[in-house]
């Protein structure tokens, strides 16, 4: 189950305040509250004796390595700034580059990756401006590419959207046409277009893994923040070319009754019950940060969605896209598919069998295992997705 006490700390950290009550279960507490990511707002949140003295020295440690990450991230976000600035390439920068900022302090926010994404036709120029500037390639996908610097990652993507069928024709196919220049080539999104990929991106990770509590935190908090500026009628619009109608008004509710954060955005005849509403509750914060607290196992999401069979196959056979990325030869031989998913093959089997046996043995037991969270389907159904 979901601690109450840690979310009511969280509460107090919102509102500028401090919980005073001793912790019943510290261990729980610190747990979800570094699988959810709100560590420093445990912190912020917190008088020092809520926990022993051990435990409090901890979080504090733990709150300023966050601070200290905070810091080397955003220098090496200027310094993925000023390389696509200085070699004339459109880039905007995704989620939590943009989410911490608007958090009372950046570090309020942590966040795991630095995502940016430029156009699919500059690709291979920024691998070479990559490579040059020190960054190892660390992974290569038919969405983005992943970089390596000092311990740090940084997706460079192509897409923010993976296409669902070919008559998909989703407006988050189109992010160029929601980018508003800032200065040189440094883009942001039209801000109505970038509250909806947020719950795309929300939505994604709830049906593969798990997103944590922050995760929904950061709809109330950007929408709020933006109200101001986001076209109503652009927002409604896209909310409904791209099904996210209802997810939008669970993510709020959530937020509302969890963390006793409003929105203006969430409709007042808007309702979940009770037995519902915990059920995606303990979903959400027992999951973790995409699904790495290791309370529910990662692949019952996707069996919930696909079911054991079409998940083996896709675990195997990966998408075209995926194929020819990895393996950059295929799109001059695809023929050669065959041999490629047979090298693909060998490489799991031989060279990472530790993980390939570790995910054979979760998709194994999906579904059987899961405390808390029973009938993903009947969830994921009653949060609107």
């Amino acid at each position: 189950m979901t601690n109450k006490q840690f979310l009511e700390i969280i509460k107090c950290a919102l509102k500028g305040e401090k919980y005073a009550k001793k912790a019943e279960d510290e261990k729980e507490i610190l747990i979800q509250a570094e699988t959810n990511g709100l560590i420093p707002l445990l912190y912020v949140g917190v008088d020092e004796g809520v926990f022993s003295s051990e435990n409090y020295k901890k979080l504090k440690k733990h709150f300023f390595a966050n601070v200290y990450n905070d810091d080397v991230q955003k220098r090496l976000i200027k310094k993925v700034n000023e390389a696509f600035n200085d070699n004339c390439i459109d880039h905007i920068f995704l989620k939590g580059t943009h989410l911490k900022e608007i958090y009372p302090e950046s570090y309020y926010r942590p966040m795991g990756d630095i995502d940016v994404v430029i156009r699919k036709e500059k690709s291979e120029e920024s691998r070479i401006i990559f490579k040059e500037a020190g960054f190892k390639n660390y992974s290569r996908t038919a969405e983005h590419d992943v970089y390596l610097y000092d311990d740090y990652f940084v997706e460079v993507h192509r897409y923010i959207y993976v296409k669902e069928g070919s008559k998909d024709n989703s407006p988050l196919l189109r992010v160029w046409d929601y980018a508003l220049k800032m200065e040189h080539y440094q883009y942001k999104l039209d801000y109505a277009f970038e509250g909806v990929y947020l719950l795309y991106h929300l939505k994604k990770h709830v049906l593969s893994s798990g997103i944590g509590i922050r995760s929904v935190l950061d709809i109330t908090i950007f929408f709020n923040y933006y109200e101001k500026e986001i076209n109503k009628e652009t927002l409604h619009e896209l909310l409904k070319e791209t099904n996210l109608e209802m997810f939008f008004q669970t993510m709020l509710y959530i937020n509302k009754k969890a963390l006793d954060l409003d929105s203006p955005f969430l409709d007042k005849d808007f309702k979940v019950e009770e037995e519902d509403y915990q059920q995606m509750l303990d979903y959400i914060c027992l999951s973790g940060i995409h699904g790495k607290s290791g309370n529910i196992n990662v692949m019952a999401p996707r069996v919930a969605k696909k079911g054991k069979f079409r998940t083996f196959l896709r675990l195997v056979f990966p998408t075209w896209a995926y194929m020819k990325e990895n393996y950059p030869w295929l799109k001059y031989l695809p023929f050669l598919l065959p041999f490629a998913y047979l090298m693909r093959g060998f490489k799991f089997i031989f060279r990472k069998r530790k993980y390939t046996k570790a995910k054979l043995k979760e998709l194994k037991t999906a579904g059987k295992n899961d405390d808390d969270v029973e009938n993903l389907e009947e969830v994921f159904k009653k949060m609107g997705l």
